[in-house]
């Protein structure tokens, strides 16, 4: 097969998203199954690549940019396809979009706006090795992790110490969302136009907060529920984790407020939500904390190799 005849062109959703699903279940889909309307709403926001090859679709990338910040989010080659250069010619193609939309360095996996996986899937047989032959070198590791909330508890103490603090921890009331919003562009950029989308929604009641005793926002996390339209098109995985699966938000603490219980108590709030609404799983993606949420009965479930380098 002669590399010299591949072709990366933009998508074109109408007329390839059969092909793209079809391509992600040869590629993934065994072992990462994604329903059609989440694939759809997750690679809406960013730059798909669609790679021909004699005429047939042989690979797919999905990228996005988010001011200097350019992510992977997949890149899958058709089985018949691969060891002939195909997955480089593509990711070639991403590096020099994302740098024509401003991206200074790049991610593999992560997102500005959303995304599959925060790094490389360790369970991917192969992925990782096609990354580092395409120049890519291991930073971290991160984790995606679940709790099964039957079993998930919070211990007494957690409570105690931000009752010690004079802090309360509570779902967002109508005269918390101002301040709650201007507390994420302060403190957490990157998250202020989720919760803006949020707030937008209608599902405000879903932010939650904690508040200190002159009543200043000094912590925030939200909860991912199925009944919420945002968590329920967006999350990929319910065909591993199941549909009543839900998840804590992203969760934040002010920096001079660290250290004393307020967020473990969010993340346990949050957690006693969803195990209230008969849920049985909670998620929780991209995180380093792993014993920090064991103490709420969180276990690791999925473990990824995060690879930035500059563009």
């Amino acid at each position: 097969m002669c590399v010299t005849h591949a072709v990366a062109r933009p998508y074109q959703p109408a007329s390839d998203e059969p092909v793209a699903l079809a391509l992600w279940d040869a590629c993934v889909g065994d072992r990462w199954p994604v329903p059609p309307a989440v694939f759809r709403a997750l690679i809406s926001e960013g730059t798909t690549l669609v790679l021909e090859d004699g005429g047939t679709t042989a690979g797919l990338l999905v990228a996005q940019c988010n001011g200097d910040r350019g992510s992977i989010l997949a890149v899958l080659v058709a089985p018949a396809h691969r060891r002939h250069g195909l997955g480089r010619t593509l990711v070639a193609a991403a590096e020099a979009e994302l740098r024509k939309q401003g991206a200074t360095d790049i991610q593999l996996g992560g997102g500005g706006h959303s995304y599959f996986w925060c790094g490389v899937p360790s369970d991917l047989s192969g992925a990782w090795a096609f990354c580092q032959a395409c120049g890519w070198t291991r930073q971290e590791t991160a984790f995606d992790l679940v709790g099964a909330l039957p079993k998930c508890t919070t211990p007494p103490w957690v409570w105690q110490r931000v009752r010690a603090v004079g802090v309360t921890v509570r779902r967002a009331l109508p005269s918390d969302m101002e301040p709650a919003l201007r507390f994420e562009h302060a403190h957490f950029p990157q998250w202020a136009a989720h919760y803006e989308s949020v707030v937008r929604s209608g599902e405000g009641r879903d932010m939650v907060v904690a508040v200190d005793g002159d009543g200043e926002v000094v912590g925030t996390s939200g909860i991912l529920s199925p009944r919420s339209a945002g968590w329920r098109g967006r999350f990929p995985w319910p065909r591993r984790l199941g549909d009543d699966t839900g998840g804590v938000g992203a969760l934040g603490v002010a920096e001079a407020q660290r250290g004393k219980g307020i967020g473990l108590a969010l993340a346990a709030f949050v957690t006693e939500r969803l195990r209230e609404e008969g849920l049985t799983h909670s998620y929780v993606g991209w995180t380093w904390l792993v014993d920090w949420y064991g103490h709420l009965g969180y276990r690791v479930w999925q473990e990824y190799v995060i690879s930035r380098k500059a563009l």
